[in-house]
């Protein structure tokens, strides 16, 4: 049997003298769509870093496709399409520039025709050309979330993607969602709303006070 694509095993994050993170497993499979779910501090955001090799765990160990980092940095990295709660966008570009920028940096060409639909299907019409510093905090956001149809990983790890959708945007980001899982790819992420995606299969991680909450 093919390992795990992401694991992480006996995880520990301190910060001062409280764990972050305590002692924490868990493994996402390929095609599957995993949800981290908790109480705001609950390490939601930690866990997330730790397995997107953003940040080193205190103790235990973190494998992307069996080899643990940091030996898979590279792998993980060419693998790994992440957006967190800040979006990662250059306040001084507009969103199709920032798109295209970011589309390139990841080894992909971006048709404008693609980034504008994206960015209409997300709300931002008329929105395209305005420096991304204008723009809301939920309007930045949906911004970087264009990139989901924009640059095909295996990986996505989405810290909080549904905060300031709007019922279409909240359908665009279900559709993109089941296409990823149902391509064979996987996604790790972490919501407060629910959320159900027709024909998908969606286990749920639960966090307490930086432990697994038992079921």
């Amino acid at each position: 049997m093919s390992p795990d694509l992401l694991c992480g095993r006996d995880l520990v994050v301190w910060r001062g003298e409280t764990a972050v993170l305590d002692e924490v497993s868990l493994s996402l499979s390929r095609g599957e769509l995993l949800r981290i779910d908790g109480e705001n501090g609950s390490g939601k955001t930690t866990l997330l870093r730790v397995l997107a090799g953003l940040v080193e765990p205190d103790e235990g160990e973190v494998r992307f496709d069996g080899t643990t980092l940091p030996g898979a940095r590279d792998a993980l990295n060419a693998a790994l399409l992440w957006i967190g709660h800040r979006p990662g966008t250059s306040e001084a570009l507009n969103a199709i520039e920032n798109l295209a920028a970011s589309a390139a940096t990841h080894g992909v060409r971006a048709d404008p025709v693609r980034i504008a639909q994206a960015l209409d299907a997300l709300g931002l019409h008329g929105r395209h050309a305005l420096p991304v510093a204008t723009l809301s905090a939920g309007q930045r956001r949906r911004v970087a979330l264009a990139r989901l149809a924009l640059e095909p990983r295996t990986l996505w790890v989405l810290d909080e993607p549904l905060t300031a959708l709007d019922a279409q945007g909240l359908d665009w980001l279900r559709e993109r969602l089941a296409e990823q899982v149902h391509a064979g790819g996987s996604v790790l992420m972490t919501t407060h709303q629910p959320l159900s995606i027709p024909g998908i299969a969606m286990r749920t991680f639960r966090l307490s006070a930086g432990r697994e909450e038992q079921a």
